[in-house]
């Protein structure tokens, strides 16, 4: 048997696993950059009524209003990728309400609605 017969097919073998692995990498990228995409666009829809929310529930328990801002991403047919524990509401020193909305394990910066 020669040698080439051997190498050959072990170097095609090499180069194709490796086109493969590069193709798998640039298909996780795009995938993920759909899916901040995705949860960018979801945030924004969902950010003036969180506003009017916060203005509304003003004087209620931060809890509460957690629930309530979660209820607002439930409304819709589409399925949130926002989770209640992503939601996090504070009272800033001049005692308006602040939402914090942490998306970062989607790849998107947190959010904060006022």
């Amino acid at each position: 048997m020669n040698k080439w017969q051997i190498i050959c097919p072990v170097a095609l073998l090499a180069l194709v696993g490796l086109v493969g692995l590069f193709m798998m990498h640039e298909q996780a990228v795009r995938d993920g950059r759909a899916l901040a995409n995705a949860v960018t666009r979801e945030l924004d829809s969902h950010a003036a009524g969180i506003t009017t929310l916060l203005a509304a529930m003003k004087t209620n328990d931060t809890s509460s209003v957690e629930d309530a801002a979660f209820a607002e991403f439930q409304h819709g047919n589409a399925t949130s990728f926002i989770t209640r524990s992503d939601i996090h509401v504070t009272r800033t020193a001049d005692a308006a309400l602040e939402c914090m909305i942490d998306a970062s394990r989607w790849g998107v910066p947190a959010r904060r609605i006022r």
